[in-house]
């Protein structure tokens, strides 16, 4: 196992940090589309949380760069996750 830099914010997913933004994003709404899909509430809460997290802790990191779409979509799915209730 690859060791982790605890000074680095832990990535979602594998890979994530590597991704564009626009990948980031696609990404994130077909993770959380299956999550919906699946009436996971609890995955599609994970995911907001690891990417808001992740993206909030590069805003603040100097040699780090934000990635405002994925966090902003993030935070728009953590809110309407409280309310949605599974099938």
């Amino acid at each position: 196992m690859a060791e982790t830099d605890p000074a680095r914010p832990l990535e979602p997913w594998p890979g994530y940090a590597d991704l564009t933004p626009d990948e980031r994003l696609e990404q994130f709404n077909r993770k959380t589309e299956g999550a919906r899909q699946s009436n996971d509430q609890g995955h599609a809460i994970a995911l907001a949380a690891a990417v808001g997290n992740y993206e909030l802790l590069r805003q603040v990191a100097p040699e780090l760069t934000a990635d405002e779409p994925a966090r902003d979509a993030a935070h728009d799915l953590h809110g309407q996750a409280g309310s949605w209730k599974p099938d």
